[in-house]
């Protein structure tokens, strides 16, 4: 992206779940964990212009 001249940001979030298979359902059942970030990230750059 940055090599495009995009727009990104790049967050490492905590452990999710106990488990390799928890961990794997984040992008799921972790939304509540990252949605405001990506909605955040969304409204900045793919807004209205």
């Amino acid at each position: 992206m940055k090599d495009a001249r995009k727009p990104y940001k790049v967050k490492i979030y905590p452990r999710y779940g106990n488990s390799r298979q928890e961990g794997h359902a984040f992008g799921y059942f972790g939304s509540a964990v990252w949605a405001d970030d990506v909605f955040r990230f969304l409204d900045q750059h793919c807004g209205k212009k």
